[in-house]
């Protein structure tokens, strides 16, 4: 039987945000027409220890994003040449790498250009920083201080106690996931998981040993999603959601009884009022709801009826209506469930 002792004694990897095991170390990539110029960002920041991909179009760089569970972030050239032979302004890629990214990115914006103007238009379309070629040796310099700023972020979007993604990270993270399902024409699964009478253990035991239970229940979802595909989020107090993605309504019924065995066999060790040894644990309750690639097509259908194509902002409302939609019904399926079993 799994046990735990003590507060949150948890390796805590992808989806759950540890800055010490760099799983919120972001991946560069680096977008450029010239290869010679990729291969100067390569060097630099290979000698600082920083991962670097690499894309000579707007094309394969929303391919390679699509592929990346990580913050990214993005070193731009402002203006490319296409098949065509002619010069391009990347100024719609910005919001394109955003909708497409789990988490939304930091990109650094790099032309020859050094005006203000031009700096101006590259914070309108999407760009954190700005940076001209001219002055290419603050590079290094400038990933240092986007690194330390997404630390910063993914701290503040974990759990305190759980370590795992907090809500208003979630939906950021689902935008992305969203968008790629409906590029991509596969479902999603939301499920809502209840822990059973969790109450009694932090009245009993005290909050300590409350927070460690959630910390093992968090540990036992997490062994049994797909670490580098699905989320897991601590929605609230005793709740937790997980989205499971590209998946069918049988896998999910397998992964659910998987995961609440999981939670139940796990214990925390702790003494009671008497001073003996006890092993504290919870059963949990789950519901799941699904969401196809026809409820993402009629959700933006829905919110953007009177447009041919959905602005940003217009597709982001469309998702986060439709997460919430997935959340309530994944929880009244809950809810049912723990009646049922009563």
């Amino acid at each position: 039987m799994p046990a735990f002792a003590g507060k949150c004694p948890i390796t805590i990897r992808r989806n759950t945000v540890d800055v010490n095991k760099g799983s919120n170390h972001p991946i560069i990539l680096a977008i450029d027409d010239s290869q010679l110029v990729l291969d100067g960002y390569v060097g630099l920041l290979n000698e600082k220890g920083y991962e670097v991909l690499t894309a000579l179009t707007h094309q394969s760089a929303l391919t390679i994003i699509e592929k990346i569970n990580r913050p990214v972030f993005i070193l731009l050239d402002w203006w490319f040449t296409n098949e065509q032979g002619d010069r391009i302004s990347a100024a719609k890629l910005p919001s394109e790498l955003t909708l497409l990214s789990r988490f939304p990115p930091l990109i650094m914006v790099i032309t020859t250009d050094g005006s203000i103007a031009a700096e101006q238009a590259a914070i309108a379309a999407g760009a954190t920083w700005f940076l001209p070629k001219a002055r290419i040796e603050l590079l290094a310099d400038n990933v240092d201080r986007a690194v330390n700023h997404f630390r910063t972020i993914m701290q503040l979007w974990s759990d305190p106690v759980t370590k795992a993604l907090k809500r208003d990270a979630m939906y950021e993270a689902m935008v992305g996931e969203l968008t790629r399902a409906f590029r991509s024409k596969v479902s999603i699964a939301c499920v809502m998981f209840d822990l059973n009478k969790f109450k009694p253990i932090n009245d009993t035991y005290g909050h300590d040993i409350g927070d460690t239970v959630l910390c093992s229940v968090n540990e036992s979802l997490r062994l049994n999603i797909r670490s580098d595909i699905d989320i897991l989020c601590r929605y609230g107090g005793d709740e937790f959601v997980v989205f499971l993605i590209n998946i069918t309504e049988s896998e999910v019924r397998r992964f659910i009884e998987k995961a609440c065995k999981a939670i139940a066999a796990n214990k925390v060790i702790t003494t009671n009022k008497d001073g003996l040894e006890v092993g504290v644990g919870v059963t949990s309750s789950a519901g799941f709801s699904m969401i196809t690639h026809e409820d993402i097509i009629a959700r933006l259908s829905y919110q953007n009826s009177s447009t041919e194509h959905p602005n940003r902002e217009e597709q982001v409302l469309a998702f986060f209506s439709l997460i919430n939609d997935a959340i309530k019904k994944a929880d009244a399926k809950m809810f049912a469930e723990k009646e049922r079993s009563r």
